[in-house]
Order: structure tokens, then C-alpha cells, then sequence
């Protein structure tokens, strides 16, 4: 079994309480993700590509996309599923989305690129694009940074878990290499006593 897919199945549960309604107390993201809805608004389906506890789906299908939550952990589609039965959710891998080239008519992935190993990030982001179809919108989120964060715990649950800071500018540049233009980029400082106390980068390209 992948290891992320593992740890996240040890985490789906305790996740999913600590972190499915952490948009409540955060505007900005919920301002970027309306933004994303009404610009993927009858365009065709939509993908959340890491999508967790299924919030940010949720959110998004509620501002009016057509939505598809894929998550390499089958723990946490399950925890999607019984928390949103009526929107649809897929044990997949982003990594390997190019198999099905032109499926999304966008596809957003908040903080799932963060868990890949710099080789991976390439080939992820080039399957991310085949995988959209021409002109199709993708979205990411990522902390900013320098190094690996290595919890080894996470809400008592041991982990093996990897999280990737990236460098300002950094993943721009990736997606650039992978044939996406970049259309915005966004810095925001963390919500105290709600998150990781990380800076983030919100970036916006298409294929």
C-alpha cells in the first residue's frame, strides 16, 4: 500500500474532526474557492485531487461545480462519503491521472502536492494537465518554506508523513515546465490558533 495512502487511513478519522470545517475560519479561502466555482460553472467536472474529509468538495459542489473527489486514501473517501453521500468520490491517485486525458474541466489539489518527492512533482503536475482538458483551470495550494516537516505524530495517530515547504516562487516555475500558464499567484500569511503557522502560496494556471 502507498505509504501516504496508509498514514491517511490511520488519520481519516481524526482528520476529519480536526480539519472538515476549517473553511469556516478561513475567508480568503473561501473567497479563491468561490472563484474557482463560478469560473468551472457549467464548463463540465471538476476534481479535488487529494480531497480528504470531502469539504473543499463540498464547497465547491454547494457554489455550483460539478464535483468529483479523488484521494489516495480509501479511509478518507470513506469519511467523505458518509459525511457528503450525494456527491461523488474516487479512491484514485493524482500521479496517475494522465491515463484519462481530458476527464476535468479543472481540478484543484489544496495542499496534495505537498506529500510528492521533488521527482514526483514534475510527472504529477504533466498528468494533472493531460488529464484537463484544453483551457481547463487548475488551482493548488502549498505551504511556503525551506525543507521536509516530519510530524511523526499527528492528533496521536503515528505517522510517516512528509510535508514539503516550498520555496516562493517554486511552484510556479514547476507548473510552467509542465506546460500550464500561470495566471495568478497569491502569498497569505496563516490564521493564528487555526492552522499550521505556515505562510501559503495560492497559485492559478491553466492547460
Amino acid at each position: 500500500m502507498d505509504p501516504t495512502a496508509r498514514d491517511y487511513d490511520a488519520l481519516a478519522a481524526e482528520y476529519a474532526r480536526h480539519v472538515a470545517g476549517e473553511l469556516a475560519h478561513k475567508p480568503m479561502d473561501r473567497a479563491w474557492l468561490q472563484d474557482f466555482a463560478r469560473n468551472m460553472a457549467g464548463r463540465g467536472l471538476v476534481a479535488d485531487l487529494g480531497c480528504g474529509p470531502g469539504h473543499v468538495a463540498a464547497f465547491l459542489a454547494a457554489a455550483g461545480a460539478q464535483t468529483l473527489g479523488l484521494d489516495i486514501s480509501p479511509g478518507m473517501i470513506a469519511e467523505a462519503r458518509a459525511a457528503h453521500p450525494t456527491l461523488a468520490w474516487e479512491v484514485g491517485d493524482l500521479r496517475a491521472l494522465g491515463a484519462r486525458p481530458g476527464r476535468f474541466a479543472g481540478a484543484i489539489a489544496m495542499y496534495a502536492l505537498i506529500h510528492l518527492e521533488a521527482p514526483e512533482l514534475a510527472p504529477a503536475l504533466r498528468a494533472c494537465r493531460h488529464a484537463l482538458l484544453p483551457g481547463g483551470e487548475f488551482r493548488a495550494a502549498v505551504h511556503l518554506g525551506e525543507g521536509v516537516l516530519r510530524p511523526e505524530a499527528m492528533w496521536g495517530v503515528p505517522v510517516r508523513l512528509g510535508f514539503r515547504l516550498f520555496a516562493e516562487g517554486a511552484l510556479e516555475e514547476a507548473l510552467r515546465e509542465a506546460g500550464f500558464t500561470v495566471t495568478e499567484s497569491l502569498v497569505r500569511e496563516p490564521y493564528p490558533e487555526v492552522e499550521y503557522p505556515s505562510r501559503r502560496a495560492y497559485v492559478t494556471a491553466r492547460a
